[in-house]
């Protein structure tokens, strides 16, 4: 397996998508936030809503008007003292004696000096002797006063403290009126926008520091593992109460489309030379929809003639029964038959012709995966083509390694977007070790921010070779079909190599035998399948010659856009199938 995880902006845009609660709701608070703030900047406004301003000169006067020396004329030390005395002239600006006695001036006989302070912001104008002066107050007329009361006061309390020094006034005060709350009027915008990106950086940094399965071709390349399957979102086929035997209107449903190419695929890859295939089906956690999987499977395998026996062996959660019956009835488990309470005639539930099913009731103590339990499912194996079991989730129980004693392959199956693919790897690994096959993996659950909203997402390879269908609705064009004359040249090139003695001596990934890549030398049993499947009802020389991969590729495109034959040869009844008395 490869750790090199990489990141499309496609799975970003899907973070963020997926996250579209978090980013909502914290631009919502962002927005209550800056209107708190709005609204204590509105109450604070006011009391204060208008600013009044006004600028002077400190000179080096002393009180009888002179300047340095007695002299009646300024002279450049003059100049210099003034730029000196700035400093002391501010402070005595803001003293409480300075600004009682203004207050007293203004007629203002209430007004609290450290008030008046507190709303009162001098200034240095570039380093020179000149102040700015800025007051807030509720009145206009009262800031007017009190901020001239600021000025007089100056005149006549700087040389009494500094001994020299007075203001000239260089712009007399004047008013002008501030809307309340105008200081943070923009800050719920920014407020917002904050409360977004932080929304966005949480779906971000959740998507980096756990990484799940979003690119569909991170199956093979990082977990090593061929896609079987790869089942789209459908909430309708799997609503809670909806009959997984009852085909209302499920024909057209995007899953059940891909569950039927999807049992064609592993029909194929099992082959025919043993007569009982017997495979379990794992995943990492719970909730990935292993036992969804299973069923549907099942299903389908015996939709094709085939007899079936689905196991559950999900002994601490079995839920499998609940997808089949009301009720499971203990007389009617695998329960009953390991304690030889019940014989495997009357202990196995016959579903359909060709399905059949053996339930587990959930009990205090679970059924342990011993040699006896191996040896009844050994015992009633023989009847069935295949026999898939629901197992336990391979990264919680240990014990699923036990079912290599019965079962020779292994069907894993991974929920789209759930779990970590450290973890999933942490699973596959521990099955790559106990030395069983893995014969691939179903991808459940698949959604796209591409198609504007969560729904399917295509498997690796289906998007780069789908082709649409006409208007006229006329069969999807297989690879190689009208206009494959590259093809056909490929063709007669491949009908003159030999082809290889014993397919499948070369493994590849998990065990798993190698896609024979020669045309002409794949499976024939696939071909007939594509055969059966093709609408148009011919069989070309080109589709008897595809590789085995080509074909797999063509049965997962034609169950992903529903171009798969409904009704033809051995599928009759497939959809009208009987519920078999499944009581005593």
């Amino acid at each position: 397996m490869n750790d090199g995880i990489q990141i499309r902006i496609g799975d970003l845009l899907y973070a963020v998508a997926k996250r579209w609660k978090w980013v909502l709701a914290l631009s919502f608070v962002g927005l209550g936030l800056g209107i708190a703030l709005n609204g204590l900047t509105y109450i604070r406004g006011k009391h204060m809503n208008y600013e009044i301003t006004c600028s002077a000169a400190v000179t080096s006067q002393s009180a009888a008007g002179t300047f340095t020396g007695n002299s009646e004329y300024f002279n450049p030390n003059d100049f210099y003292l003034a730029q000196d005395m700035v400093d002391a002239a501010e402070y005595v600006l803001r003293s409480d004696r300075l600004l009682t006695d203004a207050a007293s001036r203004a007629g203002l006989l209430n007004a609290d000096p450290k008030t008046i302070r507190d709303l009162l912001e001098i200034s240095r104008y570039h380093d020179t002797q000149i102040l700015e002066m800025t007051l807030r107050w509720n009145n206009g007329d009262e800031g007017i006063r009190l901020l001239s009361g600021i000025l007089d006061a100056a005149k006549a309390i700087l040389p009494e403290t500094l001994m020299i020094g007075a203001v000239s006034v260089i712009d007399a005060p004047s008013a002008v009126y501030l809307m309340s709350g105008s200081m943070y009027s923009n800050l719920w915008g920014f407020l917002i926008i904050a409360g977004f990106l932080m929304g966005i950086g949480i779906a971000v940094l959740d998507l980096i520091m756990r990484p799940t399965l979003l690119n569909l071709n991170d199956v093979e390349d990082i977990l090593g593992l061929e896609t079987i399957g790869t089942i789209p979102r459908d909430d309708w086929f799997f609503q809670k109460g909806r009959g997984i035997l009852v085909k209302d209107g499920a024909k057209s449903s995007p899953a059940e489309q891909n569950f039927a190419s999807s049992a064609y695929i592993l029909q194929n890859l099992l082959g025919s030379k043993e007569e009982t295939h017997c495979l379990y089906i794992t995943s990492s956690e719970d909730g990935e929809g292993k036992t969804a999987v299973s069923a549907n499977l099942a299903i389908h395998l015996s939709d094709m003639g085939k007899k079936v026996l689905l196991l559950d062996l999900d002994t601490r959660n079995p839920s499998l029964g609940g997808l089949f019956l009301d009720a499971v009835d203990y007389s009617h488990s695998l329960n009953a038959l390991y304690k030889g309470e019940a014989t495997p005639q009357e202990a196995v539930i016959s579903l359909t012709g060709c399905l059949d099913f053996l339930p587990t009731v959930l009990e205090r103590s679970a059924i342990p995966m011993d040699q006896v339990l191996f040896d009844f499912i050994s015992s009633i194996s023989g009847d069935y083509e295949y026999v898939l079991i629901d197992a336990p989730p391979v990264g919680r129980d240990s014990d699923t390694l036990s079912l290599n004693r019965i079962a020779s392959v292994v069907l894993f199956v991974v929920r789209y977007d759930m779990v970590t693919l450290y973890e999933i790897q942490k699973s596959i690994e521990k099955l790559d070790k106990s030395g069983t096959r893995i014969l691939g993996c179903i991808v459940n659950g698949t959604q796209s921010f591409w198609d504007g909203g969560f729904f399917a997402e295509k498997g690796p390879k289906d998007k780069k070779q789908d082709k649409k269908q006409d208007k006229k609705g006329a069969p999807m064009t297989l690879p190689g079909a009208a206009g494959g004359k590259k093809r056909e040249k490929e063709n007669d090139k491949a009908q003159q190599k030999p082809a290889p003695e014993a397919a499948g001596k070369k493994s590849g990934r998990h065990g798993r035998p190698e896609a024979k890549k020669t045309a002409g030398a794949g499976n024939t049993r696939l071909r007939n399948l594509l055969e059966e499947l093709d609408e148009t009802g011919s069989s070309p020389e080109w589709m008897t010659q595809m590789s085995d991969e080509e074909a797999v590729s063509a049965l997962l495109r034609m169950g992903t856009d529903g171009s798969w034959k409904q009704d033809g040869p051995g599928t009759a009844g497939a959809y009208e199938r009987e519920e078999s008395d499944q009581t005593e």
